[in-house]
């Protein structure tokens, strides 16, 4: 588990948590690849991806704009029995969670994706939302949708669940190509 700039916990390979004005670009020729271990260290007897995991996270941050890379979820690589994680509540063995998602935009705006090649989510190759705010004066209040994502000429490959995936308050969003 990593932590934050608000000293909140996230688990993700790459995490932008409320920045600004930062770009990501890879190779002109397309070699530039950020991949998720599918073998991690974890708590002994656990695989280390049982909670809320992302290959590229995006969390209440403004004008980011990523281009020319691969993100690979490594699904295929990733166990899919269910005696990877902790059991339920209710004691029945728990897999790997469906929503383990390649890129998660969360209370974020003025986002760019462009000419990409998201593959292998073991969920969604991007997944679009926006909490609402538990309070005015919390993190989340700053930006309150996830709004104006411009997604160009980028491929999505085998993914699990869906290329693109639009769960609640989102608007604005453009794609071309």
């Amino acid at each position: 588990i990593c932590y934050g700039a608000a000293g909140l916990p996230h688990r993700s390979a790459l995490h932008i948590g409320n920045k600004s004005h930062v770009t990501i670009v890879g190779a002109p020729d397309g070699t530039s690849v950020l991949k998720l271990d599918p073998n991690p260290p974890g708590s002994p007897g656990h695989h280390a991806y049982c909670g809320d995991t992302h290959v590229l996270s995006i969390n209440l941050s403004r004008f980011i704009s990523l281009h020319n890379f691969t993100i690979d979820g490594s699904d295929g690589e990733l166990p899919e029995d269910n005696t990877q994680c902790p059991p339920g509540s209710d004691g029945t063995p728990k897999k790997i969670d469906e929503h383990l998602h390649d890129v998660r935009v969360l209370n974020a705006t003025d986002v760019v994706i462009d000419h990409m090649k998201i593959t292998k989510a073991h969920g969604d190759g991007l997944n679009l939302m926006a909490q609402r705010p538990a309070t005015p004066t919390s993190p989340e209040a700053q930006i309150p949708f996830t709004e104006r994502v411009a997604v160009t000429n980028t491929d999505f490959l085998a993914n699990d669940r869906s290329g693109i995936a639009f769960q609640r308050n989102v608007g604005f969003v453009s794609i071309v190509g």
